[in-house]
């Protein structure tokens, strides 16, 4: 236990030690126009000597699912960051309790199973 604390201790020292590295006022002032159904992000990049912040448009697309743990939660497709087709809903116990049918982003029917 002592040693798991000498460890712990030595670790949260080390992580204090370093410089701060904080997102560049320059890059967060520029613009950056994104398609439609798209979004930006933000994150980190970099390897042994290099490292900076990225910055760039990212898309949903294709087959999107969500898990309550072992039970799937949701299921649905992206096409170019919109929702489309039939999606589905679960609950806790595995039961479907909604489906949404989206067209281009837009939902068209609504379907309660409860």
């Amino acid at each position: 236990m002592k040693s798991i604390f000498i460890i712990f201790s030595v670790f949260v020292v080390l992580q204090g030690c370093g410089e701060p590295v904080s997102q560049p006022k320059a890059m967060l002032a520029q613009t950056i126009k994104c398609p439609e159904g798209s979004y930006t992000e933000i994150e980190r990049w970099g390897g042994i000597g290099e490292n900076g912040w990225l910055r760039a448009c990212k898309m949903k697309h294709g087959l999107f699912t969500a898990w309550h743990g072992e039970v799937k939660a949701v299921e649905g497709n992206y096409v170019n960051g919109l929702e489309e087709g039939v999606w589905r809903f679960w609950n806790r116990d595995g039961e479907k309790y909604k489906e949404i049918t989206y067209k281009s982003g837009k939902e068209i029917n609504v379907k309660d199973f409860q």
